[in-house]
């Protein structure tokens, strides 16, 4: 894998929850605020999409080129997303511990992908995370 950026923020307590600013990509658009809470077991061991900009299935709707996803996974899960040409994505654990090829992230740890292809994600113990997809800008 190729183009891996991480941080690392090293907390001593949790977060109820993230807010993510997205910058909108078209002029005039109103603004407008969303919140929703998954039921439990419905992101379990796998990435369920949260945020899109046509609000598929029942995503919540933004003015943004990006797609938000969450998935909590148990040890040993592997999962992988398609990171298409042009667009980018971060990977954000919320709780738990995750390998990402050679990088190690714990909670309030990220990495950023902007080359293509596949991100493989090892799962090392119960972990949350978030993923968002987004459109990267020719320069």
């Amino acid at each position: 894998m190729q183009d891996l950026g991480w941080s690392t923020n090293y907390l001593t307590f949790s977060f109820a929850h993230y807010q993510l600013w997205l910058e909108p990509d078209r002029p005039d658009t109103d603004f407008a605020y969303h919140e929703r809470t998954p039921p439990p077991g419905e992101q379990d061991g796998q990435f369920r999409l949260y945020v899109s900009p046509d609000g598929r299935g029942d995503s919540m709707p933004v003015n943004a080129d990006a797609y938000v996803s969450a998935g909590a996974f148990s040890p040993g899960d592997r999962v992988s997303y398609d990171v298409p040409p042009d667009r980018g994505a971060w990977i954000q654990v919320v709780e738990g511990t995750v390998s990402v090829g050679p990088v190690t992230l714990r909670a309030g740890d990220g990495a950023g992908v902007t080359a293509a292809g596949a991100i493989d994600v090892l799962i090392e113990r119960p972990s949350e995370i978030l993923l968002v997809d987004v459109g990267l800008e020719a320069a």
